[in-house]
This record gives C-alpha cells, structure tokens and sequence, in this order.
C-alpha cells in the first residue's frame, strides 16, 4: 500500500525511448482527370520512422501498394490513383507496433449523384446555366408561362429569378415544396408586385419586403462564418474587389445576413433550405454576377440541397446525410456491415431520405445503406484521430517528478522512499513515548 501511495504522489516516467507510433490522419480527393481520381494520403508518426509500406484495398481486394516517406516535421504522405465513376469500397491500411486503432483508414466512392436544380424566370437565367455543369447538376429552365407544377417535386433546388410577380398558385407549390425538405432561392426583378412577394416569403423567418431603395451601393460586407462561405475562403478578405448594385429593396427578416451593402443593408439573406436577393441580379442593375462570389455563393447554395455523403465521416461527430431515393409507407433504410445492422435516425422526404448520425454509431468501417434488403450505396466511417497525438509532457519541467531507466530502479526508488518514511514513523513513536514517560514522573515525584 506504501508503494502504491508513493507512486501516485509523485510524477513517475520510465525513460526507456520514445514511443513509436504512425496513423493515418485523414485522406481526401486531391484532383481528378477525365478517367482516375488522385488520393492523397496524409500521415503522422512519433519516434525513429523513415518510411512505412500503405496499403489500398477495393473491399477486401488489394489494389496497390506503395510507401510514405517521413519529413523532419514526423508527416508523410502517400498518393494512389482511382478509377474515376465506378464504386469504391475502400481501405487504406499501415502496419506498424504502436497504437492500432489508427492504422486502418475507410472510405467510399460511390455513383456521383447529380444535384436538380431548376431555374424559372426569363433569359437572366443564362449565368446559372454556366455555373451549374452537367458533371455535378442536372440544371434546367422554364419560363412561368411554361412551368409544369408536376415536376417542382422531382427538384432538389428551386430558384425564381427576375419574376415580377408570384402567382398564388406557385406560392402554394413551393410552400409545399420546402416542407418536404426543398431548398429555394428569390432572386427579385427589379419591379415587384410586393404583396404577391411577401406572401411566399413571409413563410421563410417571416421576411417582407419593405420598399425600394434607388441608391448606388456597393456589397462591402461578408460573413466568412456563414455556413455558406465554409472552406471558401483562407482568411478574411480586406482588399476585395467589391461588386455594387444601383438600387435594392429593404427588407424585414429574422434570417441571418449573409452579404450586406454599406450601412449593414442585407443584400443576402438565408440559411438551411432558403435565400433570398435584395436586388435584382440583371446586368442592368449589378455586376455581381461578374464577381468572383458569384460561383461559389450559388455553388454551395446548390450543393447544401442534397447533401452527399463524404469520402467518410468521424464517429461522434454529428453528420447529416440525403440519400436521393423515395420509401414507401412504413419503409425505413438501415445499414449493414457483416453481421451488424444499425437503423439511423432518418426522416423521409419527397425525393431523398436524410439520414443522421451522432454518437449511437460506435463501430468504424464501411457500410451498405439497404432498402428492402437491396443495397443503394456505401458509406464509411471511421475513428477520430486526435488520440493519435502521442504528445507527452516534460518531465525535467515538472519539480515533483522522478524518472527511472527500468521497472527494477523505479522500484528501489520506491522502497529507498518507503524506508526513509519508516524511519519516520519511528522517530514520532519515540518522541510521543517520551513525552508520555515525563508525565508519569511529573505526576508520581509530587
């Protein structure tokens, strides 16, 4: 008990060499060509490490191997090329005598699914069309006289742009459209019927429209956090060459501010599955859509309509996924890794299934998402690397503690300490038995 009470009041380290140890720290699609993907490869290691062989499996299929050199920084990296539109159920494996956990890597390269994004609106729609290419979208347009409300259903992503007014009839359409998990874009022409307007926008953060503003302004304001603006930008942007509009509309709104005017005047607004323009976006009226914001703003606009699933995801981090297929009644998706089947948390809506995941998904690897027992796709999941930071304290800094080269010294050290306490004890025996006998004799010799 002794030993074990010296141990824990002390810092104790065995100093017997660094811990060798190399993980795989993440992967990700570094470019593409017309037929292969390129994978990169990203790892770390501790201790004495010059290179280390990595694996590449389709399934359990062995695809290619090849090794990762280490810099003086412990990083290395490894590339692989991947055939380009077939499904791949891959894994990326090291071996190596430190932690294991991180030594395999899982991923998925499934049919890339095409986002549908319909415009409606005039031949203003023209800089959507170059924005939104074949590979990534199936974009289309309609003018309002032509619309077909049958197919509004089929749309992931709806965008009426330079309408002067909204007829009643699409209002309802698109009401019903975004409560079965629609996103929808108003991009305002320069003349608007107001109350037809607010009468669709008032369902979204109940936003109005106010009134216009005939002023030349320029769009000075962005909001890097947006989540529209993720990964978009390296830092914040001060030297921006910045697009101007020459009149707007004011609007009322509970919706988060996206881009705004000087003077803080929304020019943007949205989030989720809704986005609106202050300001009509025709040449005539502004140069945004000449401005490099342009491509990214309705980029991820778009792409925030159907979330695809990534090359893999970390469990315990919370993660949405759409799977664009419809159930039936009473029909649910579950995934299936071997033996082991899970239903996610999921909600059905009119053309995709959202599929949600936190931290009840314990188990890494790839899984098949099943519908009625038929597999539609896989996804992947794997365990968070930061554990895999073998980073330790300094033991010369810290003044309590106490280092030994072996098990064998550690203990001597222990028992030398022990043997000093009992010394101790003694000496406090003695000195209360003294003290004890000179009451005895004060008491007696009276």
């Amino acid at each position: 008990m002794d030993s074990l009470q010296n141990i824990s009041s002390h810092w104790v380290a065995l100093r017997g060499g660094e811990v060798k140890n190399v993980a795989i720290d993440s992967a990700y699609i570094e470019s593409e060509t017309s037929e292969n993907l390129n994978l990169l490869v990203n790892l770390s290691g501790s201790g004495d490490i010059e290179n280390i062989p990595v694996s590449l499996f389709n399934g359990e299929k062995l695809i290619a191997k090849t090794s990762a050199s280490f810099n003086d920084s412990k990083n290395g990296t490894a590339s692989f090329s991947i055939p380009k539109n077939e499904a791949f159920d891959g894994k990326i494996e090291i071996t190596d005598s430190g932690l294991t956990y991180d030594n395999l890597l899982y991923f998925s390269i499934g049919k890339k699914e095409k986002i549908k994004v319909l415009a409606i609106g005039d031949d203003q729609n023209r800089f959507l069309g170059r924005i939104f290419t074949k590979d990534e979208f199936v974009f289309t347009t309609t003018e309002l006289r032509s619309l077909n409300y049958s197919n509004l259903v089929n749309q992931h992503l709806i965008i009426l742009n330079n309408l002067q007014q909204i007829p009643s009839s699409l209002t309802t359409s698109l009401k019903a459209f975004s409560d079965n998990g629609g996103h929808l874009i108003i991009i305002p022409a320069a003349d608007i019927d107001l109350n037809s307007y607010n009468l669709l926008t008032s369902n979204y953060a109940s936003t109005t429209f106010l009134q216009k503003v005939r002023d030349e302004r320029e769009i000075t304001n962005i909001s890097f956090s947006h989540p529209l603006y993720q990964n978009v930008f390296e830092k914040n942007v001060t030297n921006f060459q910045y697009p101007k509009t020459s009149e707007f509309y004011k609007i009322k709104t509970g919706a988060p501010t996206v881009l705004a005017f000087q003077g803080n005047e929304p020019f943007l607004v949205g989030g989720k599955s809704f986005f609106l323009f202050t300001t009509s976006l025709s040449i005539q009226n502004s140069n945004f859509i000449n401005s490099p914001l342009v491509v990214p703003t309705f980029y991820n606009m778009a792409v925030g309509s159907l979330k695809l699933a990534p090359l893999y995801s970390v469990l315990g981090q919370p993660v949405s996924i759409d799977v664009p297929t419809s159930l039936a009644q009473d029909d649910i998706l579950k995934l299936k890794k071997e033996d082991y089947e899970f239903i996610p948390q999921q909600q059905s809506l009119s053309n995709k299934v959202s599929l949600s995941f936190n931290e009840s998904l314990q188990e890494d690897g790839s899984y098949a998402v099943l519908q009625n027992e038929k597999p539609i796709k896989n996804i992947s999941f794997n365990y968070n690397r930061k554990e895999s930071n073998l980073s330790y304290l300094n033991v010369t800094e810290q003044k309590m503690a106490s280092t030994s080269t072996s098990i064998s010294s550690l203990f001597e050290s222990i028992e030398k300490d022990n043997s000093v306490t009992e010394l101790w004890k003694w000496f406090v025996i003695l000195a209360l038995a003294l003290l004890f006998i000179e009451v005895l004799i004060q008491k007696y010799l009276k």
